[in-house]
């Protein structure tokens, strides 16, 4: 049996048959979750994170169902979220009947759009060389927050509202969503 994994652009949507959680583990960016899934009549696998497990919450063996990376605004920006899409085209977060977009914004600025792996790759760099320009007697998580969003100042010219967004998360603060 073909294992091919389902990887999501921006603003894809598909439809699958999920075939139940496959395996789980835990690896170097956190807790994983293998779920099987039937897509166009191949059988696939979709690896989630934590936050993505809801997606795959409360659904039974054979049932059929549709899901995507999935446009939001917050108030750091746009960024993509793996979301289940209701038959109606609303999302498991909406509070309006609006539809879920399917196609993706490509930005023509200079900077380029990132992935939201490669955001989370960046900001935990950018925490990891803000922690190791403080003094172990003056270290604080203020001082090391502080420090990170200075380091990804540097980087203005990339996806910083992006980049803040993963720094914000790793320190627990949460987005409006």
């Amino acid at each position: 049996m073909n294992q091919d994994q389902l990887k999501l652009n921006n603003g894809q949507v598909v439809t699958a048959v999920f075939n139940g959680l496959e395996s789980e583990g835990e690896g170097n960016y956190g807790k994983w979750f293998k779920y099987g899934l039937n897509v166009s009549g191949q059988h696939m696998i979709f690896f989630a994170n934590e936050n993505q497990k809801a997606v795959f919450t409360g659904l039974n063996e054979g049932q059929t169902f549709s899901f995507g990376k999935i446009e939001k605004t917050g108030k750091m920006g746009t960024y993509h979220k793996v979301e289940r899409v209701e038959s109606n085209g609303t999302t498991s977060t909406d509070t309006s009947a609006t539809t879920a977009p399917t196609t993706t914004t490509t930005k023509t600025s200079e900077s380029r759009t990132f992935s939201t792996r490669e955001a989370s790759i960046v900001a935990g760099v950018a925490v990891k060389v803000a922690g190791w320009s403080i003094s172990p007697s003056t270290f604080s998580e203020e001082e090391l927050y502080n420090r990170s969003k200075a380091v990804l100042s540097v980087l203005s010219k990339l996806e910083t509202d992006l980049l803040n967004q993963h720094v914000d998360e790793l320190f627990g603060a949460t987005d409006d969503e």
